[in-house]
């Protein structure tokens, strides 16, 4: 899905942009966490929203769908504090495979450098 949104750009660009997302992305989702643990909905709408974004500008559909979920249901007040740890969650799972996935094109990237 990454060479979808990405295919027409030069290797460079997609290397560097893969780089500051995994550069940042541990930082972001600890807040994320923080914001989950401490119920604030306001801004898990807002974090969840970003995340939707980035995951949909990288291709990819489960992070995206995770994240929409969790935004619209903290969005429309349905404060569902007792499900919102197993949405987080499974929310994190899937973003760290896809985290791991754009490590892997970022190493085939890199490899077509040289």
């Amino acid at each position: 899905m990454f060479n979808d949104n990405f295919g027409s750009f030069d290797k460079d660009f997609k290397i560097e942009l893969i780089e500051t997302y995994l550069s940042e992305y541990q930082k972001e989702f600890s807040k994320f966490r923080h914001i989950v643990v401490q119920k604030d909905f306001q801004n898990l709408a807002f974090a969840a929203c970003n995340l939707r974004g980035i995951a949909s500008y990288f291709g990819d559909p489960v992070v995206t769908e995770q994240s929409r979920r969790i935004e619209t249901i903290t969005r429309n007040n349905n404060k569902i504090e007792e499900g919102l740890e197993i949405f987080f969650n499974e929310l994190e799972i899937s973003h760290g495979l896809m985290v791991e996935e754009l490590k892997q094109i970022k190493e085939e990237l890199m490899k077509d450098q040289k």
